[in-house]
């Protein structure tokens, strides 16, 4: 777990060729964003932080294990001061080069701004992040005599679920990661909608995990930095 207090600013040359630049903008697991924080998805889009971050002060907290950033502050610097940031109203922030999604509705966290790490970057990216969701499970209390259940009940338990996401980068849409939904996005690849459409549910999950990789790679975008 890393533990981030004081934020440093890291400044990067970058030179070139045509080529080479554009080489550099195309978007996928190497490309490494600006570090900042991100107040609008536009901003991501073109890669060009609100408040890059050197001008940031506060306190992240990152835990590479569930790839989820945690702040309960972060303000940026002007003059002699500090203006403290309203964190509900950020799309998303930089790291060493790699972006996290704030989440909404069940992924916050009272008191916190949670992000959740983009694990594949590309036309869609995919992220998980877990929660910890109500179960009712059904209880039977038995007579001894007879062995028949004589009253019964709902337990409610709390159970640990895995949520997977895209996002879809030319919009900013998200959606739950699952077949309908990538169908959806991919319908322009012929090759691969029939391919997933005749995937067996026995690997489903890692099978559209995969697909997710293969449309990204067929279909490549470039970051225009403003």
């Amino acid at each position: 777990m890393k533990i981030y207090i004081n934020i440093l600013c890291f400044f990067v040359l970058v030179s070139g060729s045509a080529f080479s630049q554009a080489a550099a903008n195309f978007l996928n697991r190497d490309y490494k964003f600006q570090d900042g924080l991100y107040l609008t998805y536009s901003a991501f889009q073109s890669d060009t932080p609100d408040h890059p971050i050197g001008q940031l002060e506060g306190r992240l907290v990152t835990n590479d294990e569930t790839g989820l950033t945690k702040s309960d502050y972060l303000a940026f610097k002007r003059d002699s001061s500090a203006v403290e940031i309203d964190l509900t109203r950020v799309w998303g922030i930089c790291l060493d080069g790699v972006p996290y999604i704030r989440l909404t509705g069940k992924g916050e966290e009272a008191g916190f701004a949670t992000f959740a790490k983009l694990k594949v970057r590309g036309a869609i990216c995919y992220f998980t992040f877990e929660t910890d969701e109500p179960k009712y499970v059904e209880v039977k209390a038995y007579n001894p005599l007879n062995g028949k259940p004589f009253r019964r009940a709902k337990v409610r338990n709390m159970e640990r679920v895995d949520n997977k996401m895209m996002l879809r980068f030319d919009t900013g849409e998200v959606r739950i990661f699952n077949r309908d939904n990538l169908l959806a996005w991919v319908q322009e690849d012929a090759q691969l909608t029939q391919a997933i459409r005749e995937i067996g549910s026995d690997k489903e999950e890692e099978q559209l995990y995969r697909s997710i990789l293969i449309y990204d790679d067929r279909h490549p975008v470039y970051i225009n930095r403003q």
